[in-house]
């Protein structure tokens, strides 16, 4: 009769023991759906020799769907913000969001180790979703293969963000004038009427950047036409 009673016990234990591991992860596409997603952080931080550091961020604030991307090359590590070689903020469409969900699907959350390995560069993921009471989120990808195409999904996403040549030509009752702005190594040039570039102050093309942002410039894609404003 004891062991019997002893069986059932360690019997219910066990249940009650898997049933707190399995609710201990959440997976994406079921649990969490594509509007869910609040935040989420993938950095890649390696020592090795260059250094090498790479961070993707997608969240959702006021309404809006954001990316974020950043590079840092240099020699030394910890690679510092001093060390951005590319970076960048842009808003992204409905579809855009629905692409990065995809790369995402079958994957699992569960509350973040403090288990850290030394020398290990990630990568780092976390995602936050609305009911996740604020907890830190680890999350793996439902397969390496999955991971790659998430890496190229954000490779391509903001290599498609920089602006490379921006034409604009003036016309109308005005006399024609054309302004065109070109990425070179050195940073972006204006081509003079003599052959020659003039180096553009790097303010001044993060601005141009921002307008095409708020513009959803990136749409228009296409068009052709007038517009008089």
């Amino acid at each position: 009769m004891k062991t019997g009673r002893f069986c059932f016990l360690l019997l219910l234990v066990l249940m009650l023991f898997c049933l707190a591991y399995a609710q201990a992860e959440s997976a994406v596409g079921t649990e969490i759906g594509p509007e869910d997603i609040t935040d989420f952080y993938y950095t890649v931080d390696a020592s090795v020799y260059p250094p090498f550091y790479q961070r993707y961020r997608f969240w959702q604030e006021d309404g809006k769907k954001w990316f974020f991307h950043e590079t840092r090359q240099g020699e030394e590590w910890p690679l510092t913000e001093e060390h951005t070689v590319f970076s960048g903020t842009l808003e992204v469409s409905p579809e855009t969001w629905s692409a990065f969900f995809s790369c995402l699907e079958g994957g699992t959350v569960r509350e973040r180790s403090e288990e850290v390995l030394d020398g290990d560069s990630g990568p780092w993921t976390y995602l936050y979703w609305r009911g996740d009471e604020g907890k830190y989120q680890e999350f793996s990808f439902a397969s390496y293969g999955g991971r790659l195409a998430f890496e190229k999904f954000c490779s391509d996403l903001a290599q498609n963000h920089v602006l490379t040549r921006f034409s604009l030509t003036r016309g109308g009752y005005l006399a024609p004038q054309t302004l065109e702005m070109v990425l070179r190594d050195s940073g972006y040039v204006l081509p003079e009427d003599d052959g020659e570039f003039r180096q553009v102050d790097p303010a001044f093309a993060d601005a141009i950047q921002q307008i095409m942002d708020d513009c959803r410039m990136e749409s228009w894609d296409g068009f052709r036409g007038s517009n008089p404003d």
